[in-house]
Formats: structure tokens, sequence, C-alpha cells
């Protein structure tokens, strides 16, 4: 996985990727130019052999220095004011079992909260960056179940990421998917939306001057797993809007607002909605299987994007482009075509 960033503030796009290598892995950042990527580049190696899986980048300080943070097996770690030379990184604790049903016991034999799914935003309007964490704890003997699932915010501060880690979520979290971060209330601060831990619901946390407020539960207007969280904004009133998809049949568009995601005015699409241009040769069966929210149009506002894969035939594989709108996404206007098109 891969990140952006100006880190060398060259005024050029620098970008950030892992790279696995044997005994470990690092972050390699190659450097941004007139004409691309150019040939330089620094490694930020972590220790031993831990091995990254996912990273994001921010400015945790707030002194419009970029660090990146990573995960892996369950580790967190930071490397903080990179610029042009390889800076050592710092372990972020994760300590976990703040949820409700879990009691105050050692976690299971060997266990140890693992950390996974870094969200790198400004939930508190500082203009810091700040960092939510999805946990994982390990029941401890005679507890219910295997794992439990909750997550973590640390605040930016001017010395950097806080010490203190707050959790959140009370039995709230999934272990699904990544959490998706954006301001749906429109307030300026960054609110942070989990998939639920029943299907067909999610878990929207508003940002607020102290952190997170509780966790709103909804539920979306369809039934399944969801499957991803996509945010943007659909209607151009500043307010960033929610797209989920559940496993291969139906995506739900909900509108943020004043008081945060409005499930009332929720649309969802599906390959049954009126409207909808043909795919000759899809079943449409994997309607939602890849989605994004994407201004294509240059209109400033996000359209929702949908993919349609067919088993056992790529070249009838479907993409659906359904535009934004004053009122949101619509099917007015929606297009399709085919995998085969792009050759």
């Amino acid at each position: 996985m891969g990140a952006a960033a100006d880190f060398d503030r060259d005024g050029y796009a620098d970008l950030a990727l892992d790279s696995v290598e044997d005994g470990g892995s690092s972050v390699v950042i190659f450097y941004g130019s007139a004409t691309g990527l150019s040939g330089r580049s620094i490694a930020l190696k972590g220790p031993g052999d831990f091995s990254f899986d996912t990273l994001a980048v921010g400015d945790f300080d707030g002194t419009a220095g970029t660090d990146v943070v990573v995960t892996g097996r369950g580790e967190c770690w930071v490397f903080r004011d990179i610029t042009t030379k390889p800076v050592p990184g710092t372990k972020i604790p994760v300590s976990g079992r703040t949820g409700a049903k879990i009691s105050r016991r050692s976690v299971g034999p060997g266990g140890v909260a693992a950390a996974r799914a870094p969200v790198v935003a400004d939930v508190n309007g500082d203009r810091r960056s700040d960092l939510v964490l999805v946990v994982a704890t390990p029941a401890a003997d005679g507890e219910e179940g295997e794992d439990f699932w909750n997550a973590e915010l640390r605040l930016g501060t001017a010395n950097g990421l806080s010490t203190k880690a707050v959790g959140f979520g009370n039995d709230q979290v999934s272990d699904q998917h990544a959490p998706v971060a954006g301001d749906v209330d429109g307030d300026g601060r960054t609110d942070v939306i989990v998939t639920g831990p029943e299907t067909g619901t999610i878990t929207a946390f508003l940002g607020t001057a102290e952190g997170l407020a509780p966790g709103k539960q909804i539920r979306l207007p369809f039934t399944g797993e969801v499957k991803r969280l996509v945010v943007g904004d659909t209607d151009g009133d500043g307010k960033a809007d929610l797209a989920a998809f559940n496993a291969y049949t139906a995506t739900a568009v909900l509108p943020g607002g004043r008081a945060g995601l409005d499930p009332a005015r929720a649309r969802r699409f599906d390959k049954s909605t009126p409207g909808l241009p043909s795919a000759p040769g899809n079943d449409l069966r994997g309607f939602g299987d890849m989605a994004s929210l994407t201004d294509v149009n240059g209109d400033g506002k996000a359209d929702l994007i949908v993919g349609a894969p067919q088993e056992n035939a790529p070249d009838r594989d479907r993409v659906f482009i359904l535009p934004g709108s004053d009122s949101g996404v619509t099917i007015k206007g929606a297009t399709t075509f085919s995998g085969a098109a792009l050759r």
C-alpha cells in the first residue's frame, strides 16, 4: 500500500510505498520532480524482521512536516518529520480492551492487543493530525469469543502524538474493514465511520473539540456484510457523504447533514435500480465489488463509481459511473463501460 505527500517540501508530490524484503520490510519514499518521480529515494527501516502491511501520512505536531505511521503484525510505528534523509521509527503502544463486554483480566495465553487499519485525520480541529487505530484483543480464558474489537484515538500535540490513548467503540467496532474519515456534519472537524458489529450497520463517531463523541449506530438499507466504506461530497454542500457497499449486491449512499449522516435520506442502488444502463453479457451479480467516490467530471461533486466483475469473463466486467448532483448521487446521466473498452 502507499500514500502521497510532499515530504521534501519542494512543491512536488512524493510517493511512499511499503517494500517487503527478506528479514523485514521498509517504507520507501520516491521523490517527485517537475517531470514526475525522480531517481531519488530513501528507505525507512523497521526493527528486525518487522513487516509493514498498511501505512498513512499526517502531521501530528502541526509544524507542516510529514509523518508516516505504519502497522503490521499487530504493531504500530511512527516515523516523524521526514524530509530527505531516513529517520528512526518510534513504537506506539497499543492497549485495547475497552469494550463493555471485556472483563479487565489478562488477555488470553500469549495474547497481545493488535493494531490494524490506521486512520489519520484531524478529529478535534486543532490543525494537527490525530491517529485512530482499530485494535483486536484476544479473549482471556473463560471470556466469550476469540477476539474483541474496539478502537483507540491518540490526539496530535505540539510534541507529536499523545502518549495517552483514548479507547472508544464499546463493542461498536467490527473487525471486517478499515474505518473511513470525513467531515459529515460540516463543523470543520473530521468524523470517523466504522463498520458496525451487526451485519448491515455502521457506527459514526463525530469529531469534537475534545476528540470523538460516543458512537451512533446506523442501519443501512440493505442486509449482509458491509464490504467497504468510502466518503465524498456528492451534492457539493461542503459535508461529506458516505457510500457503503455490501458483499456484491447493493450500494447505499447516506448524505451528511448538520447532525451527521442522515439514514432517512439514504439511497440504495443495485442491479435492479430503474434507469441503470444495460450491461450486455454481465449478470451484475458482482455489482458493488469495487467502488469509489470521485469527481470524474470536474463539477465539484463526487460521482459514485461501482464495479461489477463477471466471473470467468473478464472482458464483460463493467464499471458504472453514477454522477453527483445538487441532490446527491443520481441515476440520471449514469454511464457504463466494459474492461474490453479500455484496451
